[in-house]
């Protein structure tokens, strides 16, 4: 299939989709652009956004910790 067969099959395929949908296909296009014309700048953000996923992940890990230490707290700790 050449270049712009691709081109009107991808336009054809947009066509009619929910606002939500292309804005996911856009940010896609943009990514893949991305990756291809700027590889060291997408290495990088692709490196903060797993930095930034661990760190929620660890976040989420500590609530659920201090949760479970304080539940009886006030039973434990009774005020005097």
């Amino acid at each position: 299939m050449s270049h712009s067969s691709y081109e009107v099959l991808i336009m054809e395929g947009l066509r009619g989709l929910p606002t939500e949908d292309l804005a996911q296909i856009a940010s896609l296009v943009y990514l893949m652009r991305k990756r291809r014309l700027q590889p060291d700048a997408f290495a990088a953000e692709l490196e903060a956004l797993r930095l930034y996923h661990d760190t929620r992940e660890l976040s989420r890990h500590e609530e659920q910790h201090l949760e479970a230490e304080f539940a009886d707290f006030d039973q434990r700790y009774p005020p005097q």
